[in-house]
């Protein structure tokens, strides 16, 4: 991958419950950083493709690797008027690849 292929800045986040103070836990989103990305709109027979696996998805992601970040839940697209962005796959193929990929819907809480 190349450097200027990392053009847009994303926050990945975690999610972490706090005491309500009623007995109960809210969720609440901790930040893991944040990373310069390339974000690719899936479209077309690749959209197609996304829609008939077990986690649809409308964007791919793509970060160096960091092995922390496996743990993200949400993503929030800063370069992009903080859109947030649901994590519901990780393909991270180790530390010898190099990059990973989050696939992600869009408006999903």
């Amino acid at each position: 991958m190349r450097a200027g292929d990392l053009d847009q800045q994303v926050r990945f986040e975690a999610e972490s419950r706090a005491d309500d103070g009623y007995g109960g836990s809210e969720l609440t989103w901790q930040a893991l950083g944040t990373h310069w990305a390339q974000v690719t709109a899936v479209r077309g027979a690749e959209r197609a493709q996304a829609m008939s696996v077990e986690y649809p998805f409308d964007y791919k992601v793509r970060v160096r690797r960091v092995a922390a970040l496996r743990t993200a839940k949400r993503l929030v697209w800063t370069s992009n008027g903080d859109m947030e962005l649901r994590v519901v796959a990780v393909e991270d193929n180790g530390p010898r690849a190099g990059d990973m990929w989050f696939h992600c819907r869009a408006g999903v809480r």
